[in-house]
């Protein structure tokens, strides 16, 4: 006799539901675990995989929609779905392309996130997405020594391509809130 198949946890449906708007969208959302917080980042969606990084308001429109349909805490994706990847890849079942192909789930030590977020800074970014601050907390988590370094990072992930003055000014910041820390 075969056994009932158990039921989806909510927060697979969710993103199940997520993934497909991602891609009726055109695009694909990769939902990041990095130090503890999920940062969301999207890519325009081309053959063969991602393109351009795009902002991140799109990402989080499309989650609303998702809690408002599946009765949803507003904050689920940096609460339930960051459990889900810790959990699963704790477990080592974790599978970056198992919501493919709007969505894919990582666990990220922060540098290719990092990158990603400070060349958006470059851009006017729509009301609604968070780039700026993901980049903000990423600086801050990573802790780099200089501001040298963070441009090696950005130019490793987009070569040929200068950070902003927005971008400058925000490793600034970091890089002399953590001096100043250092020395405290």
């Amino acid at each position: 006799m075969r056994n009932p198949r158990s039921p989806q946890p909510p927060v697979v449906r969710a993103l199940q539901q997520y993934s497909a708007l991602a891609g009726k969208a055109g695009c694909v959302i990769e939902l990041a675990l990095c130090h503890g917080a999920i940062c969301t980042v999207a890519y325009r969606r081309v053959e063969g995989g991602c393109g351009e990084v795009l902002p991140n308001d799109l990402g989080i429109k499309l989650a609303a929609i998702v809690a408002e349909a599946h009765r949803l805490r507003p904050d689920w994706v940096e609460t339930n779905v960051a459990h889900f990847v810790a959990t699963a890849n704790a477990r080592h079942s974790l599978q970056a392309d198992e919501f493919a192909p709007g969505l894919n789930l990582t666990v990220n030590t922060g540098a290719r996130i990092l990158a990603h977020k400070l060349h958006l800074l470059g851009a006017t970014l729509p009301p609604g997405a968070t780039d700026a601050q993901d980049a903000a907390f990423l600086l801050g988590k990573i802790q780099l020594a200089s501001a040298e370094q963070v441009g090696r990072i950005h130019a490793r992930y987009h070569p040929g391509s200068a950070l902003s003055s927005a971008a400058w000014q925000l490793i600034a910041g970091a890089i002399h809130s953590l001096v100043a820390d250092r020395s405290a």
